[in-house]
Protein backbone atom coordinates (compact mmCIF):
# COMPACT_ATOMS: atom_id res chain seq x y z
CA UNK A 1 0.00 0.00 0.00
CA UNK A 2 1.45 3.31 -0.76
CA UNK A 3 1.78 6.17 1.53
CA UNK A 4 -1.09 8.08 -0.08
CA UNK A 5 -3.48 5.23 0.27
CA UNK A 6 -2.65 4.72 4.03
CA UNK A 7 -3.44 8.79 4.33
CA UNK A 8 -6.12 7.90 3.02
CA UNK A 9 -7.77 5.23 5.20
CA UNK A 10 -6.85 6.90 7.70
CA UNK A 11 -8.48 9.97 6.87
CA UNK A 12 -11.78 7.89 5.94
CA UNK A 13 -11.40 6.53 9.80
CA UNK A 14 -10.77 9.82 11.30
CA UNK A 15 -14.19 11.07 9.09
CA UNK A 16 -16.38 8.29 9.84
CA UNK A 17 -15.72 8.48 14.05
CA UNK A 18 -16.16 11.89 13.78
CA UNK A 19 -13.12 12.92 14.55
CA UNK A 20 -12.19 15.55 12.28
CA UNK A 21 -11.66 19.66 13.08
CA UNK A 22 -13.91 21.58 11.49
CA UNK A 23 -11.32 23.39 9.00
CA UNK A 24 -10.35 19.29 8.80
CA UNK A 25 -14.03 18.20 7.85
CA UNK A 26 -14.18 21.17 5.32
CA UNK A 27 -11.18 20.36 3.43
CA UNK A 28 -12.34 16.69 3.20
CA UNK A 29 -15.68 18.03 1.77
CA UNK A 30 -14.47 20.09 -0.49
CA UNK A 31 -11.83 17.14 -1.70
CA UNK A 32 -14.77 14.66 -2.05
CA UNK A 33 -16.75 16.82 -4.46
CA UNK A 34 -13.72 17.57 -6.28
CA UNK A 35 -12.21 13.99 -6.57
CA UNK A 36 -14.42 11.38 -8.36
CA UNK A 37 -11.97 8.93 -7.05
CA UNK A 38 -11.88 9.25 -3.62
CA UNK A 39 -15.29 9.89 -3.27
CA UNK A 40 -15.95 6.64 -4.94
CA UNK A 41 -13.60 4.81 -2.09
CA UNK A 42 -15.04 6.78 0.65
CA UNK A 43 -18.52 5.34 0.10
CA UNK A 44 -17.08 2.06 -0.70
CA UNK A 45 -15.18 2.18 2.65
CA UNK A 46 -18.37 3.15 4.54
CA UNK A 47 -20.51 0.53 3.20
CA UNK A 48 -17.79 -2.38 3.89
CA UNK A 49 -17.55 -0.75 7.69
CA UNK A 50 -20.83 -0.94 7.99
CA UNK A 51 -21.33 -4.52 6.96
CA UNK A 52 -18.80 -5.38 9.13
CA UNK A 53 -20.30 -3.52 12.27
CA UNK A 54 -23.79 -4.87 11.42
CA UNK A 55 -23.83 -8.20 10.57
CA UNK A 56 -27.17 -9.40 8.54
CA UNK A 57 -29.68 -11.75 10.65
CA UNK A 58 -28.14 -14.86 8.44
CA UNK A 59 -24.88 -14.30 9.58
CA UNK A 60 -25.73 -13.90 12.88
CA UNK A 61 -27.72 -17.32 12.78
CA UNK A 62 -24.96 -19.02 11.29
CA UNK A 63 -22.46 -17.59 13.64
CA UNK A 64 -24.98 -19.01 16.72
CA UNK A 65 -25.35 -22.38 14.96
CA UNK A 66 -21.50 -22.74 14.76
CA UNK A 67 -20.95 -21.78 18.37
CA UNK A 68 -23.66 -24.37 19.21
CA UNK A 69 -22.13 -27.06 17.52
CA UNK A 70 -18.63 -26.66 18.99
CA UNK A 71 -20.31 -27.81 22.10
CA UNK A 72 -21.12 -31.28 20.30
CA UNK A 73 -17.80 -32.13 20.00
CA UNK A 74 -18.09 -31.36 15.78
CA UNK A 75 -20.88 -33.45 15.34
CA UNK A 76 -22.03 -34.27 11.94
CA UNK A 77 -24.18 -31.77 10.88
CA UNK A 78 -27.72 -33.23 10.03
CA UNK A 79 -30.00 -31.54 8.57
CA UNK A 80 -29.91 -29.37 5.11
CA UNK A 81 -30.88 -25.97 6.88
CA UNK A 82 -27.28 -26.07 8.94
CA UNK A 83 -25.60 -26.60 5.89
CA UNK A 84 -27.96 -23.08 3.89
CA UNK A 85 -26.69 -21.14 7.25
CA UNK A 86 -23.52 -22.20 7.02
CA UNK A 87 -22.94 -21.26 3.50
CA UNK A 88 -24.86 -18.07 3.91
CA UNK A 89 -21.88 -17.02 6.19
CA UNK A 90 -18.99 -18.04 3.94
CA UNK A 91 -20.79 -16.04 1.23
CA UNK A 92 -21.26 -12.92 3.27
CA UNK A 93 -17.86 -13.29 4.68
CA UNK A 94 -16.82 -13.69 1.04
CA UNK A 95 -18.68 -10.34 -0.01
CA UNK A 96 -17.54 -8.33 2.96
CA UNK A 97 -13.57 -9.54 2.32
CA UNK A 98 -14.06 -8.38 -0.81
CA UNK A 99 -15.08 -5.38 -0.71
CA UNK A 100 -12.79 -4.67 2.07
CA UNK A 101 -9.92 -5.58 -0.66
CA UNK A 102 -11.42 -3.53 -3.35
CA UNK A 103 -11.07 -0.68 -1.17
CA UNK A 104 -7.50 -1.39 0.27
CA UNK A 105 -5.68 -2.71 -2.90
CA UNK A 106 -3.33 -0.71 -4.86
CA UNK A 107 -5.20 1.44 -7.38
CA UNK A 108 -3.95 2.67 -10.61
CA UNK A 109 -4.42 6.61 -10.08
CA UNK A 110 -6.48 8.65 -12.87
CA UNK A 111 -4.17 11.45 -14.63
CA UNK A 112 -7.35 13.69 -15.25
CA UNK A 113 -8.33 13.19 -11.34
CA UNK A 114 -5.35 13.92 -10.37
CA UNK A 115 -4.11 17.10 -12.32
CA UNK A 116 -7.96 18.34 -11.48
CA UNK A 117 -7.06 18.06 -7.82
CA UNK A 118 -3.85 19.90 -7.77
CA UNK A 119 -4.59 22.42 -10.72
CA UNK A 120 -4.97 25.79 -9.50
CA UNK A 121 -5.08 29.01 -11.23
CA UNK A 122 -3.29 31.93 -9.88
CA UNK A 123 -4.75 35.41 -9.83
CA UNK A 124 -3.24 37.64 -12.67
CA UNK A 125 -1.03 39.97 -12.44
CA UNK A 126 -2.28 41.76 -15.71
CA UNK A 127 -5.22 43.79 -13.86
CA UNK A 128 -4.66 47.35 -13.46
CA UNK A 129 -4.38 49.25 -9.93
CA UNK A 130 -4.30 52.68 -9.10
CA UNK A 131 -4.49 55.24 -12.09
CA UNK A 132 -2.36 53.08 -14.22
CA UNK A 133 -2.94 53.60 -18.10
CA UNK A 134 -4.86 50.17 -18.97
CA UNK A 135 -3.49 48.04 -21.99
CA UNK A 136 -6.99 47.03 -23.13
CA UNK A 137 -6.71 43.43 -24.57
CA UNK A 138 -4.58 42.55 -21.58
CA UNK A 139 -6.65 44.15 -18.91
CA UNK A 140 -9.81 42.57 -20.98
CA UNK A 141 -8.57 39.36 -20.53
CA UNK A 142 -7.48 39.59 -16.99
CA UNK A 143 -10.54 40.76 -15.83
CA UNK A 144 -12.29 37.37 -17.70
CA UNK A 145 -9.56 35.36 -16.56
CA UNK A 146 -10.28 36.31 -13.29
CA UNK A 147 -14.26 35.76 -13.46
CA UNK A 148 -13.22 32.41 -14.80
CA UNK A 149 -13.86 32.67 -18.33
CA UNK A 150 -11.06 31.07 -19.54
CA UNK A 151 -11.45 31.20 -23.54
CA UNK A 152 -12.86 34.55 -23.50
CA UNK A 153 -9.05 35.36 -21.75
CA UNK A 154 -7.89 32.75 -24.34
CA UNK A 155 -9.22 35.31 -27.28
CA UNK A 156 -7.90 38.56 -25.89
CA UNK A 157 -4.56 37.82 -25.09
CA UNK A 158 -3.70 35.67 -28.09
CA UNK A 159 -4.39 39.04 -29.74
CA UNK A 160 -1.23 40.68 -27.99
CA UNK A 161 2.14 40.59 -30.40
CA UNK A 162 4.52 38.41 -29.60
CA UNK A 163 7.52 40.77 -28.89
CA UNK A 164 4.61 42.47 -25.89
CA UNK A 165 7.11 43.79 -23.85
CA UNK A 166 5.28 41.23 -21.08
CA UNK A 167 4.83 38.05 -23.67
CA UNK A 168 6.80 35.88 -21.40
CA UNK A 169 3.83 36.48 -18.28
CA UNK A 170 1.51 36.30 -20.93
CA UNK A 171 2.28 33.09 -22.23
CA UNK A 172 2.70 31.50 -18.83
CA UNK A 173 -1.00 32.89 -18.11
CA UNK A 174 -2.69 31.98 -21.72
CA UNK A 175 -0.95 27.86 -20.59
CA UNK A 176 -2.67 28.18 -17.30
CA UNK A 177 -5.80 29.17 -19.35
CA UNK A 178 -5.82 26.16 -21.64
CA UNK A 179 -5.11 23.70 -18.78
CA UNK A 180 -8.06 25.14 -17.08
CA UNK A 181 -10.25 24.31 -20.13
CA UNK A 182 -8.87 20.61 -20.49
CA UNK A 183 -6.75 21.72 -23.39
CA UNK A 184 -3.08 20.22 -22.48
CA UNK A 185 -1.80 20.62 -26.26
CA UNK A 186 -2.15 24.17 -26.61
CA UNK A 187 -1.41 24.54 -22.73
CA UNK A 188 2.31 22.92 -23.35
CA UNK A 189 2.86 25.41 -26.57
CA UNK A 190 2.13 27.93 -24.65
CA UNK A 191 4.03 26.72 -21.53
CA UNK A 192 7.28 25.91 -23.96
CA UNK A 193 8.72 29.85 -23.60
CA UNK A 194 12.62 30.63 -22.71
CA UNK A 195 12.87 33.38 -19.59
CA UNK A 196 15.95 34.11 -17.38
CA UNK A 197 13.18 34.99 -14.63
CA UNK A 198 13.49 32.34 -12.04
CA UNK A 199 9.84 32.48 -11.14
CA UNK A 200 8.40 32.56 -14.09
CA UNK A 201 10.73 29.49 -14.77
CA UNK A 202 9.37 27.71 -12.10
CA UNK A 203 5.79 28.26 -12.60
CA UNK A 204 6.11 27.40 -16.45
CA UNK A 205 7.85 23.77 -15.35
CA UNK A 206 4.95 23.47 -13.04
CA UNK A 207 2.25 23.76 -15.01
CA UNK A 208 4.09 21.97 -17.81
CA UNK A 209 3.84 18.71 -15.46
CA UNK A 210 0.30 19.15 -14.96
CA UNK A 211 -0.16 19.47 -18.86
CA UNK A 212 1.60 16.57 -19.33
CA UNK A 213 -0.52 14.91 -16.91
CA UNK A 214 -3.54 16.08 -18.09
CA UNK A 215 -2.76 14.48 -21.82
CA UNK A 216 -1.48 11.15 -19.91
CA UNK A 217 1.84 11.55 -20.16
CA UNK A 218 2.43 9.90 -16.84
CA UNK A 219 6.06 9.20 -17.65
CA UNK A 220 7.17 12.30 -18.72
CA UNK A 221 4.78 14.47 -15.98
CA UNK A 222 7.02 12.03 -12.89
CA UNK A 223 10.17 13.24 -15.11
CA UNK A 224 9.37 17.03 -14.72
CA UNK A 225 8.10 16.51 -11.12
CA UNK A 226 11.66 14.76 -10.45
CA UNK A 227 13.36 18.07 -12.15
CA UNK A 228 11.14 20.36 -10.25
CA UNK A 229 11.69 18.61 -6.46
CA UNK A 230 16.20 18.55 -7.51
CA UNK A 231 15.76 22.32 -7.64
CA UNK A 232 14.16 23.07 -4.21
CA UNK A 233 12.11 25.76 -5.57
CA UNK A 234 8.50 27.20 -4.45
CA UNK A 235 7.00 24.44 -6.41
CA UNK A 236 9.09 21.61 -4.40
CA UNK A 237 6.23 20.59 -2.36
CA UNK A 238 3.85 20.39 -4.63
CA UNK A 239 5.56 18.24 -6.97
CA UNK A 240 6.37 16.05 -3.89
CA UNK A 241 2.87 15.91 -2.88
CA UNK A 242 1.49 14.79 -6.54
CA UNK A 243 4.44 12.14 -7.03
CA UNK A 244 3.33 10.34 -4.44
CA UNK A 245 -0.09 10.63 -5.46
CA UNK A 246 1.64 8.78 -8.54
CA UNK A 247 2.63 6.31 -6.59
CA UNK A 248 6.35 7.31 -6.83
CA UNK A 249 7.57 8.38 -3.98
Amino acid sequence: MTPMEEQDLDLFERALAGNLSAEEQSAFDKQLSQDPVLGRRFRIFQESQQALQTPTLEFRQALSAAMNNVDREAKPIKTLFSWQLAAAAVLLLLVVSAAVWFVIRPQTPDPQSLMASHFQAPASPFLVRGGDQPDSLLQHGAVAYEAGRYEEAIASWSLLPQDHPRSEEISLYLGISYLAINNPGKALASLSFETTQPALRSAAEWYRALARLSSGDVPGATAALEAIISQSGSYTSRAENLLNALGKP
